[in-house]
């Protein structure tokens, strides 16, 4: 059988009229629709390959596949599970083994890439002036989750949140072709899909920036609560600007407090009034009931911790969002792996008890139990 690899990257390739994209395959020598190497040589064809194109399905002799594991196995091992940010799993076949991944739906990019998947978004140019438009996101904003909804905000759902978040704003920094400063980053900015997958929205006063340009001198804009002190002072913005606006964000779902309050007989100011706890260590007078009751006291003090260093009045003295990434990330690897084991443990428990224990009623008595000071005050002895 004569085989022919079919690169259509001269039609495809980037910079081309209708394809932005590169596939190669093998497939047999004259099944292949003659079309797919036409695909820019006539009006009618243009016309019609749009809808062609999406129905069409060529004779691939030979695809393939990451690994010999489904998807549901594949996830287990961070380690070696390939699919990046925003993308999912698709298993192979019923027929294979293996799986590929794909962004989520209103993504679009390599899904095998940090950050590689990034939200879609299209231009409107039936008006006298440009539209940006958004697909359609039911879930509102991460402001209405944390202060409107009646949902209760699970502390994986926190982590993972703010690790998305952290992911898309570093790749505007550090990935794009040309860096990208936000300057209005905040939680009514954040975009929930269905999936409570996050995306950055609101780019109205965004700033593109050379690659060796250290900062922009403009007029100060931004939202007040999420203001960098060091820009309102200065003028200048850099991307610790940005940092610094994200660690009111962390703060936001760290206490499920608003970035200014509504209160007029405390310091309305989120920030400031989180700082201070941190510095009294009396971080439980300030954290959410909800992270209390299911948040381990070191993922809540790393966290925090994080935070602080985000808000630091000197801006050089932040971390950068690539950093901020990273950690957020390590840490939500780091939960999910220890939700895991603890699920595997309980099941071997279970199955040991099944096996184990006989059918007698086993009776006992013990002492009276005394609450430590540290589980009445978890978080207060501690230094930050």
């Amino acid at each position: 059988m004569a085989l022919a690899v079919s690169d259509s990257h001269q039609f495809w390739g980037r910079g081309r009229k209708l394809f932005n994209c590169s596939y190669a395959f093998p497939g047999e020598r004259g099944n292949i629709d003659p079309r797919l190497t036409q695909l820019n040589d006539s009006k009618p064809l243009r016309r019609e390959s749009e809808n062609w194109f999406r129905n069409y399905m060529p004779p691939v002799l030979m695809d393939w596949r990451i690994g010999g594991e489904s998807c549901s196995r594949a996830q287990q091992s961070r380690s070696t599970y390939v699919c990046a940010d925003n993308s999912e799993c698709v298993d192979f076949g019923s027929d294979a083994h293996g799986y590929n991944c794909r962004c989520f739906q209103g993504f679009q990019g390599n899904p095998y890439l940090p950050y590689g998947c990034q939200v879609q978004m299209h231009c409107c140019l039936a008006f006298e002036v440009p539209l940006l438009v958004y697909e359609y996101v039911p879930n509102g904003t991460l402001f209405d989750l944390i202060h409107q909804s009646q949902l209760p905000i699970s502390w994986n759902m926190r982590i993972k949140i703010a690790a998305d978040i952290a992911g898309a704003v570093a790749y505007l920094h550090f990935a794009s072709s040309v860096p990208i400063y936000h300057r209005d980053i905040k939680s009514t900015n954040i975009l929930m899909d269905e999936k409570y997958v996050v995306k950055v929205s609101d780019f109205g006063t965004s700033k593109f920036v050379a690659v060796d340009q250290t900062h922009l001198t403009t007029l100060v804009k931004g939202t007040f609560g999420y203001l960098d002190p060091e820009y309102f002072q200065t003028s200048q913005y850099t991307d610790k600007g940005d940092v610094y606006s994200f660690g009111v964000i962390l703060v936001e779902l760290l206490t499920g407090q608003r970035a200014i309050s509504l209160d007029v007989s405390q310091e309305r100011n989120l920030s400031t009034r989180f700082l201070a706890c941190m510095e009294a260590n009396n971080l439980d007078a300030i954290i959410d009931t909800q992270v209390s009751k299911q948040a381990k006291i070191e993922e809540v003090i790393e966290f925090a911790r994080l935070a602080k260093r985000c808000l630091n009045i000197t801006g050089r003295m932040r971390p950068n969002m690539k950093e901020v990434a990273r950690e957020l990330e390590s840490l939500s690897v780091s939960q999910l792996s220890a939700n895991v084991t603890h699920a595997i443990e309980e099941a071997n428990m279970y199955e040991a008890k099944s096996v184990l224990v006989p059918n007698i009623d086993y009776t006992g008595t013990s002492g009276d139990s005394v609450a430590s000071t540290s589980d009445a005050h978890p978080l207060m002895s501690t230094k930050f």
